[in-house]
Parts: structure tokens; sequence; C-alpha cells
């Protein structure tokens, strides 16, 4: 009888050293789980940043195309201008030379 009371102690041993390993396997689960939770949400924030950035580069673009159109058609407008000048004064008659009073 004695050697059954012992094997059953063992035992009631053995599974509360079972207990205190696996509560501690699971406290460790745990707190990797918050962890990871947590680099998603980090994760998840430097995307949303990435993608307000990138719409703000598209928007930047965007207006300097713009830009670029316009002052590419005032270049062309002041060019034709230019042009235009140039011809009226190649193709204007020489002025008469001034008379010296005597």
């Amino acid at each position: 009888m004695q050697s059954l009371i012992q094997s059953v102690e063992d035992t009631a041993h053995g599974l509360e050293d079972t207990a205190r390993s696996l509560t501690g396997i699971a406290g460790e689960s745990s707190t990797r789980a918050h962890e990871t939770a947590n680099a998603s949400q980090e994760a998840t924030n430097n995307v949303e940043t990435v993608a307000s950035a990138v719409e703000e580069l598209a928007a930047s673009i965007t207006e300097i195309s713009q830009q670029v159109g316009q002052t590419t058609e005032i270049v062309a407008r002041a060019t034709a201008g230019a042009s235009s000048t140039n011809e009226r004064r190649s193709f204007r008659l020489p002025t008469p030379p001034t008379r010296s009073a005597r």
C-alpha cells in the first residue's frame, strides 16, 4: 500500500511540474503573440504612411506636369511673338537719312 501511495504522489508531482511548464510556455506564447500584433500594427501604420506619401507625390507630379505644360505654352507664344517682331523688322523699309542743317 505504501508503494501505491508513493507512486500516486510521484505522479501528482510530475503532473504539477508539467502544468508549471505548460503555464510558462503559454505565457511565452502570449507574449510573442502580443509582440507580433504590435509589429503587425506598426507595419500597417508604415504602409498607410507610404500610401499617403505616394498620393502626395502623385499630386505633386500632376501639378508639375501642368506647370510645365503652361510654361511650354508661354514659351511658344513668346517665341512666336519674337519671330513675328523679327520678321517685321527685317521687312521694314529703310528710313531715309536725316538732312543735316546747313
